[in-house]
């Protein structure tokens, strides 16, 4: 099937770009080579210093009419989609992490599921993808099934991963929200990503691995060893914490987030850099500072408890220890 460049764009992806020119080509040939043709794919560089550009500049050359290239100053993933999505055309956005891969037939299952129950997000399932020991690799599994269409606020209920790029969003949706990443910060995702469930009205879970989230590239977000990235990454998810907590307790919302909550006080402390004096001396700092042990106690409970048993599980298989 040809795809010609005055047939409705379905699906805007949009692929941060910052010095991955190890497994670049890899993501890009799975998104230029989906089976589901109208696509546009909104490239952005955030100021690679290796050969990332480079490749870029190829692609936009072997496909022009399907490619924008934008090219910026280092500002961080989240000011890198937000730029993305202010170019965005397409009727679905997809956002795509530069050193992961997708399934050739992810854009056409996704946007078939959510065109016939007109959703404003559908969810896939992803793989964590571990290159040099496969025998890691598993999914992400919270449910065993494909969902039935639910709210977002009864579909958060289910505990579904709060990352950005195993889903699609209905455009029209975001921009009634005048949506954006905060900019600035780590784990912008936790932030986002409850309050787009909450605020949509029609969601559903497609129980097929489409999505394949690459866990040990050094220099990752959440895979950096270096302990000042480290130690500003408990500060954004203590500020996180807080956000989250303001928004629980403005719309008076019980669940799901709590759990979200908690494991974003949590997961700091679960590090292997909890070895350096460094870093510890600062997230105790910062827990006190931030009054953090007061919006733990005043979230937690049984079933949470629970599932962070089952993370530090999930940390030891991971990382063969913590």
């Amino acid at each position: 099937m040809r795809w010609d460049i005055m047939d409705k764009i379905k699906i805007s992806v949009i692929i941060p770009v910052y010095n991955v020119d190890e497994y670049l080509e890899e993501c890009l040939e799975t998104v230029y080579r989906q089976t589901l043709k109208e696509l546009e794919v909104i490239l952005v560089d955030d100021g690679s210093t290796d050969y990332s550009l480079k490749i870029l500049k190829e692609y936009k050359i072997k496909y022009p009419k399907k490619t924008k290239l934008i090219i910026k100053e280092n500002g961080g993933q989240s000011s890198a989609r937000n730029l993305g999505l202010k170019s965005a055309s397409g009727e679905y956005i997809s956002f795509i992490d530069s050193d992961d891969f997708i399934d050739y037939d992810m854009f056409k299952i996704m946007y078939e599921k959510a065109k016939k129950n007109d959703l404003d997000i559908v969810q896939c399932l992803y793989e964590n993808y571990f290159v040099e020991n496969l025998e890691k690799n598993f999914p992400y599994k919270f449910i065993e099934y494909n969902s039935e269409v639910l709210s977002g606020i009864d579909y958060f209920e289910l505990d579904p991963a709060v990352g950005p790029c195993d889903k699609l969003y209905k455009r029209e949706f975001l921009n009634k929200l005048n949506f954006c990443f905060k900019e600035g910060i780590f784990a912008e995702d936790a932030l986002a990503l409850p309050q787009l469930f909450y605020k949509a009205k029609k969601v559903k879970f497609i129980n097929k691995v489409l999505y394949f989230y690459r866990r040990e590239r050094m220099g990752s977000t959440t895979n950096s060893i270096n302990v000042i990235n480290s130690i500003k990454l408990v500060e954004d998810k203590f500020y996180v914490v807080k956000e989250l907590e303001k928004f629980r307790l403005e719309k008076k919302w019980n669940g799901n987030i709590s759990r979200i909550i908690i494991a974003n006080i949590v997961t700091p402390f679960l590090k292997k850099e909890m070895k350096q004096k460094e870093y510890r001396k600062k997230i105790f700092k910062e827990f006190k500072s931030k009054k953090i042990l007061f919006i733990f106690f005043k979230n937690i409970n049984f079933k949470i408890i629970k599932k962070l048993i089952k993370l530090f599980l999930v940390r030891i298989r991971e990382e063969g220890k913590i």
